[in-house]
């Protein structure tokens, strides 16, 4: 299970964010305004899974920023 997912200059974040995820919780739900990222944190996490499995993914980095590089973290309970 993993605690937290961070993402950096992919798809529409050009800044960090961090989306936290509670153990004890059961359900987790992600919501907020159109056009905010919700779709592209969820794309980001079969990126991950891709990239630890060593298989082939695809990401984008974000269109506005200098940088092509795309940062992506994971952290794991366990």
């Amino acid at each position: 299970m993993f605690l937290e997912v961070r993402v950096k200059n992919c798809f529409v974040f050009k800044n960090q964010i961090v989306f936290t995820l509670y153990p004890l919780n059961k359900t987790t739900a992600i919501y907020g305004p159109n056009d905010a990222g919700k779709s592209c944190l969820i794309k980001s996490i079969p990126a991950m899974k891709d990239i630890l499995l060593n298989q082939r993914f695809e990401l984008k980095s974000n269109l506005f920023s200098n940088s092509s590089i795309c940062e992506l973290g994971i952290t794991f309970l366990y």
